[in-house]
């Protein structure tokens, strides 16, 4: 996301608009982005229901639930709603006229496209 927020003055100077989409809750979006100084907006798919309509939620495995509870973690901390369903990092690069000109999806959500990549897919 910092990699992102450093081109956001290009995306702007060509009449683009950056947002980020995650399951976590508003206050910790709102956490998010004045921890990371983002110059974009984070908004909130509580209960993944956009992540899910594009086809994009997956259950973490029970291993991985299993070390968050034993250190005291929970979903609903974060995001709100007691499921361990989380949405696959993804990208998209929307068009004015609202067609897709670029989707990408990731299983490890440490990766993100290259925002070169989105860029040139929106303005080219």
């Amino acid at each position: 996301m910092q990699a992102y927020n450093e081109k956001i003055s290009q995306i702007r100077e060509r009449g683009g608009t950056l947002v980020g989409i995650s399951p976590m809750l508003p206050s910790k979006n709102r956490e998010l982005k004045a921890l990371l100084d983002l110059g974009f907006e984070l908004l909130s798919d509580i209960g993944n229901s956009y992540a899910k309509k594009l086809g994009l939620d997956f259950r973490l495995p029970e291993p991985i639930v299993d070390a968050y509870g034993r250190i005291g973690r929970t979903a609903g901390e974060f995001n709100g709603v007691a499921s361990w369903e989380l949405p696959f990092t993804a990208a998209f690069a929307v068009g004015k006229d609202s067609r897709v000109r670029y989707a990408w999806k990731e299983g490890d959500y440490t990766f993100r496209p290259e925002i070169e990549t989105l860029i040139l897919a929106l303005f080219s």
